[in-house]
């Protein structure tokens, strides 16, 4: 009988998967609020790493059944259908099915251990190999190493997965990306697998790709979205012979930093999302506050009269610094809609007590808030020297800096919290006062990213 718990986690967990990175992390939030996983951190930063892997236990823990994240073997049930599609790759599915994808039938030995390169494709920038591996005897971990000796193509380890088919034998999936400018001929890169499920090898490939043939369509169109914050211009269309296409659209934010994406794509007022899912947006150029961003799509009619898109809009926001001695005072956010009111501050060899009000977070509960022993609010609370010194690395703060508090919620009616921070952790706070002491607050997981509501483009084909 099928777990509820665990369907409502995999429902929610799948809505996140083309949405934002920053939406995405609210969804897991809310996901492993209900079973009670609880996050690490760094410095102020959630290991979101950390948390899909936490998100795979949660969900093993509570079903018995094993999901497969990224580059590692959690499922162990064959799939059927194309080979692309065993890993959810919806764009090889598509050129598998239309017969585009290239044969390649290259076998090597290493240490007893056969692998052969099976098949490929290419889409534009867009490369993907599949292979099988035979011979592994047993399972020292989960994972397999390889590297691109030369050339213009770029594997990540992080865009990769593989599949137990029996006892020693496994599939696996790469993608990667073309770098720079597409070759006419032939896309040529060697690529060497070192080590595969624990066990060392050698199986070294010199790879030929054909490119994949386009037409090139030009699209004229734009829109103005969240009051001014982003401006879209449509560019055109790279239409590949496999049956995908690439939409390019030039977007142009306000604030460079918030997190832009669309996620849903119609055409000529069809309820049919033509966005390939599983597929992020490629960044084909960027330049300040503006940039060329290819979304892959399933093949477009030939006639295109209107554009129907859903986007997303992540606001990013940081409080100016304010000295601890100005308390009590009230900060708003410029962007959204937070409101801290502090009170007086106390400071009592060397531990520093904050109280606070905090109203508008867009969260539903001060539970969330509250999670993993106030994470949200750790991460959005920072007591730094006047003196402090931001030096752009997000991972190394310094012997001023100091996020890691003890947050207490105080009067749930009247979102009154206590944050107390010991100063003494850091050589740099611990003979500080108040006047040498000032408050940063970072908005970015206080709040919910909503998405925003349809809108569509008036299309001119040229």
């Amino acid at each position: 009988m099928k777990n509820e718990k665990f369907s409502q986690l995999v429902e929610q967990l799948s809505q996140a998967q083309t949405v934002n990175p920053k939406e995405t992390k609210t969804t897991i939030t809310q996901a492993l609020l209900k079973s009670g996983v609880r996050l690490k951190r760094r410095h102020h930063h959630v290991l979101w790493g950390f948390v899909a892997l936490a998100v795979a236990i949660c969900l093993l823990t509570l079903s018995g059944m094993y999901v497969t994240p990224v580059n590692h073997v959690m499922a162990q049930t064959p799939i059927i259908g194309n080979f692309f599609a065993k890993f959810d790759d919806d764009l090889g599915t598509i050129v598998e099915t239309n017969g585009k994808t290239q044969n390649l039938n290259q076998t090597r030995t290493s240490n007893g251990m056969k692998m052969t390169l099976k098949t490929a494709y290419v889409q534009g920038k867009t490369v993907a190999i599949t292979g099988t591996i035979s011979g592994v005897n047993g399972a020292w971990d989960d994972w397999f190493d390889f590297y691109i000796g030369r050339g213009g193509v770029k594997f990540s380890q992080s865009s990769a997965d593989l599949r137990k088919i029996s006892t020693g034998h496994y599939r696996f999936w790469l993608d990667g990306t073309i770098k720079g400018k597409i070759s006419k001929s032939t896309i040529k890169f060697p690529i060497v697998f070192t080590r595969f499920k624990g066990h060392a090898g050698r199986w070294a490939f010199n790879l030929r790709l054909a490119p994949s043939k386009v037409s090139t369509q030009k699209l004229t169109g734009n829109i103005t979205l969240a009051n001014g914050d982003v401006k879209l211009k449509l560019l055109g269309i790279d239409e590949y012979s496999g049956g995908t296409g690439l939409l390019k659209v030039q977007e142009t934010q306000r604030v460079s930093k918030d997190d832009f994406q669309l996620f849903k794509i119609f055409v000529n007022g069809s309820h049919k999302d033509y966005m390939l899912a599983n597929q992020d947006p490629m960044v084909l150029s960027k330049k300040g506050k503006q940039r060329i961003v290819g979304y892959r799509v399933k093949e477009l009619p030939k006639r295109i009269t209107k554009i129907t898109v859903e986007p997303t809009l992540s606001t990013w926001g940081v409080s100016a610094r304010t000295a601890l001695s100005s308390l009590p005072t009230t900060i708003k956010a410029k962007r959204t809609t937070e409101v801290f009111r502090f009170k007086k501050p106390t400071l009592r060899n060397g531990k520093l007590t904050l109280r606070y009000y905090l109203t508008g977070s867009g969260l539903s509960s001060d539970r969330e808030l509250m999670w993993d022993k106030g994470n949200r609010l750790n991460g959005a609370l920072a007591i730094m020297a006047k003196t402090y010194h931001d030096d752009g690395n997000a991972s190394v703060y310094g012997k001023d800096y100091l996020y890691e508090g003890r947050q207490k919620l105080i009067n749930g009616k009247t979102n009154e919290f206590e944050a107390t921070y010991n100063l003494t952790k850091k050589s740099g706070l611990k003979n500080l006062n108040l006047n040498q002491l000032q408050l940063q607050i970072d908005y970015d997981g206080l709040h919910s990213t909503p998405r925003m509501k349809e809108q569509t483009i008036s299309v001119k084909q040229n």
